[in-house]
């Protein structure tokens, strides 16, 4: 039997709202909302209308820049691509951090640890 992509899962989800800029932009591939976040990684979700000429590959990284809920200050990321699903009404992708500066670990570790497990 093989394990679903939550019991695969080591480390908790917090749901948020938060604007994405990926590689300096917003939209780059559709998906500009991260839906929860853990010490691990990230899920985004596109509230647009999905581009099948910009379709995002399991493998590629993604620079991306975010505010964690409460802070003014923008957290530069690297993240690979683990899953695309666009099945949904709105695609949504999941990212795992590959590069992460030590100050925006630590905030992100922070947050997750002090915020309500989804």
């Amino acid at each position: 039997m093989t394990a679903s992509y939550d019991e695969k899962r080591k480390t908790n989800r917090i749901p948020v709202n938060m604007k994405l800029i990926q590689d300096g932009k917003i939209d780059y591939y559709g998906f500009s909302y991260i839906t929860n976040i853990s010490i691990d990684g990230i899920a985004l979700e596109s509230r647009f209308e999905f581009n099948p000429q910009n379709t995002p590959k399991v493998g590629n990284v993604l620079q991306m820049k975010f505010k964690l809920p409460g802070s003014t200050v923008f957290l530069d990321v690297k993240g690979q691509i683990t899953r695309v699903d666009i099945t949904h009404d709105h695609p949504h992708i999941g990212l795992k951090f590959v590069e992460v500066p030590p100050d925006a670990c630590s905030e992100i570790n922070k947050y997750v640890l002090t915020h309500e497990i989804m």
